[in-house]
């Protein structure tokens, strides 16, 4: 079984959980869980604040390169990115060999420790301390310094370094194979000091003074037909090419030519193998299980869902296989296991996930698979119980979400919710599948009782009682006039309330009009001085009890009565005359004809009056009733 990287420290996360941070940092790929991934860090050096957004696009670029290239390409959502936006004084590198120096905050420098030119670094303190002065993982998978300066170089150690130069982008994938693939450079200096002559053999994987076959570290890459050395030129072929380790002879390296040892090539096979083994050393195939490993309890005549999250890489899905006992049982995320399979005592399940990858021949440490064990026991059945929200807590809102823990041996529940008295069913009553469910139309004020079923091989319950007590404004009726400029506001108080806000404005959520706080135990405010032109008033409540709560509401402001507005049409012939009434501005009025009162209160619009023999036109008005507000008409 393989043993996972941690990539925390959990004294450094508490310390970010308290910590004030020198600078600022932005999550720029998220794929999962940071402790489940490699977490790419970008620090910049060299870049004054004004220089940010070129930062920031430089970061985005080479963040886009890394992950294209093959491997990294097929591992995408193995990894997260993150940012840090570190300031410096000036911008550029120091060019020691041009007595040329500026002041940055890595302290990044071409020629680094008197090496070549072409070899930039950062100060190792400052860049660790940068890192981890800001809200991002600690301990990253991949620490990487950009550099603001246009001049060719990089360098890779325990973290990788390139400039902004038009190459910095195969620079930095160069470097990553040192200081993440643990590679070694694969390109010889020439004539100076032409051969290696320590006689020790080097760690990287990706150089040997080994000549014969079976002591070659990449033996397994190796055609039979393959020559050793290697004269084929053929780039890609594994073999054994003289010159590496910046020795022209007496070291070796498995291809023609390899990212390892030019710029603008593919990694290759062996460096491939590598770096793939390297991403397995930080991330465990399996994202998360359910049930933990270790131990489950399986009900007896029930059964129990084994469930995996997996990682997996473009290129093909991971493998899993199920074993009861030592025999495969199934395969794929999800396994139900019931009773009846086990023996009874000392039965184990194991869950091995594997990545079928081709491009790794030989996993000796078993870095690419995943192994999960459960000791499991057959359990009496249990009843299920609620455990959100807690028996006799209170509830603020019309709606309920009801959340238990399905007990030992229970295969499905039914869920009574009422409120007149224990087992009562008024509110609701069904079976429910799941885990959760929702009861919606609750009363604002009361107790609730809920008795959930549990059903397996017997039948159980449990009863659990809540308080209702919603929160809401009782009058004004909500969505009512206004009688006046003024508003008197009453509410019901829950229990545990301690405060509320209340906000009057023209629009949706503004205060523009009022704002009036109550403290706990108050039930009533008033506000004066609102508008009176009949406009809508938006009223937000909010109510403080362990959580914020907030209802909405309108209202139609006070507007003083105006006289509606009458037409009268006149139609007669030689038989019979009409008079039809319309009015706007009321809905209902008293009718008047000349001075005799015909209608009270009528809400008849429009209003017909017929009369047979009668041509005879009068006069009408219609009048708002018990005010002398009138509109009068001659017909």
């Amino acid at each position: 079984m393989k043993i996972i990287q941690a990539l925390f420290l959990a004294s450094i996360l508490l310390a970010f959980a308290t910590a004030t941070f020198a600078y600022d940092s932005e999550a720029i790929l998220e794929n999962g869980n940071p402790k489940n991934r490699i977490n790419i860090v970008f620090l910049g050096d060299g870049y004054q604040e004004s220089e940010l957004d070129k930062y920031r696009i430089d970061v985005e670029n080479l963040l886009a390169k890394i992950l294209s290239e093959p491997p990294f390409s097929d591992y995408n959502n193995y990894f997260n990115a993150y940012r840090v936006d570190v300031i410096s004084q000036q911008s550029g590198a120091d060019r020691p060999k041009d007595d040329y120096y500026v002041d940055t905050a890595l302290d990044s420098s071409f020629s680094w420790g008197g090496g070549p030119e072409r070899l930039v670094y950062a100060d190792a303190t400052k860049v660790y301390k940068a890192a981890q002065s800001s809200p991002v993982p600690a301990t990253p998978g991949m620490l990487y310094v950009v550099v603001n300066d246009s001049k060719y170089g990089g360098g890779g150690g325990s973290f990788s370094v390139s400039s902004t130069n038009a190459s910095a982008a195969e620079v930095s994938i160069h470097e990553l194979g040192h200081s993440f693939g643990k590679l070694a450079d694969e390109y010889d200096y020439g004539a100076d000091d032409p051969t290696w002559n320590t006689g020790y053999e080097p760690n990287e994987p990706n150089v040997t003074i080994k000549t014969t076959r079976d002591q070659i570290k990449w033996r397994d890459w190796l055609a039979n037909s393959t020559d050793l050395p290697t004269e084929d030129t053929t780039n890609g072929v594994v073999g054994l090419y003289e010159g590496a380790y910046y020795r022209k002879y007496g070291i070796y390296r498995p291809t023609f030519n390899s990212k390892m040892r030019s710029l603008n090539q593919p990694y290759h096979s062996v460096n491939s193998e590598q770096l793939i083994k390297r991403i397995y050393n930080f991330v465990s195939p399996v994202d998360s299980v359910k049930p933990a490993a270790g131990s489950a309890e399986i009900p007896k005549n029930g059964f129990m869902e084994f469930v995996l999250t997996l990682l997996s890489p473009s290129l093909k899905d991971l493998e899993v296989e199920w074993l009861l006992n030592d025999e495969k049982i199934g395969s794929g995320l999800t396994l139900s296991l019931s009773a009846n399979q086990l023996n009874g005592t000392n039965d184990t399940l194991t869950a091995r996930v594997k990545d079928p990858t081709q491009k790794v021949i030989r996993d000796s440490n078993k870095v690419l698979e995943e192994t999960l064990i459960w000791d499991i026991h057959l359990a009496e059945p249990m009843a299920s119980e609620i455990y959100s929200p807690e028996p006799n807590a209170t509830i603020f809102e019309n709606s309920i979400m009801l959340n238990w823990e399905t007990g030992a041996g229970i295969v499905k529940h039914h869920l009574d919710v009422g409120t007149m008295g224990a087992g009562s069913n008024n509110l609701y009553s069904s079976e429910v599948t799941g885990t959760t469910t929702t009861v919606s139309g609750l009363p604002s004020n009361g107790f609730l009782y809920v008795r959930l079923w549990s059903i397996g091989n017997s039948t159980q319950y449990k009863d659990y009682v809540y308080i209702l007590s919603v929160p809401e404004i009782l009058t004004p009726q909500p969505g009512t006039k206004l009688s006046s400029d003024s508003m008197e506001i009453t509410w019901n108080s829950p229990p545990d309330a301690t405060g509320y806000i209340i906000q009057v404005g023209t629009y949706k959520g503004e205060q523009d009009l009022a704002v009036v706080t109550a403290g706990a135990g108050e039930n009533s405010v008033t506000i004066d001085k609102l508008p009176t032109d009949g406009r809508t008033l938006y009223v937000s409540f909010y109510v403080f009890a362990g959580k914020t709560l907030l209802k909405e509401y309108t209202y139609t402001a006070y507007s003083e009565p105006q006289a509606p507005t009458l037409n009268v049409s006149f139609q007669s012939n030689w038989l019979y005359s009409t008079t039809t009434l319309s009015w706007q501005g009321a809905e209902i009025v008293d009718i008047y004809r000349n001075l005799s009162r015909v209608a009270v209160a009528t809400s008849t619009n429009p209003y017909t009056v017929t009369r047979w023999f009668n041509s005879t036109r009068y006069n009408w008005k219609v009048c708002l009733p018990e005010t002398q507000l009138c509109s009068e008409t001659l017909r």
